[in-house]
């Protein structure tokens, strides 16, 4: 997923932070980089959905 990101092919990180959160959708970390290859997309909107997500998880969540 890094990696997609820092090639800057968006999409392919996004279909990774799909995956992730299928897996498993309580990784706040899914949630975070599927906001930022939304955000690097130009989908600020959604982006933001996406790591207000992850804030949440974080906090409600006990760390493993």
């Amino acid at each position: 997923m890094t990696e997609s990101i820092k090639e800057m092919t968006f999409e392919n990180a996004l279909n990774d932070a799909n995956d992730c959160i299928k897996v498993d959708d309580k990784f706040a970390k899914g949630y975070l980089r599927k906001g930022t290859a939304l955000f690097k997309m130009g989908k600020k909107d959604w982006c933001w959905f996406m790591v207000s997500i992850k804030i949440i998880l974080q906090h409600i969540l006990p760390a493993p």
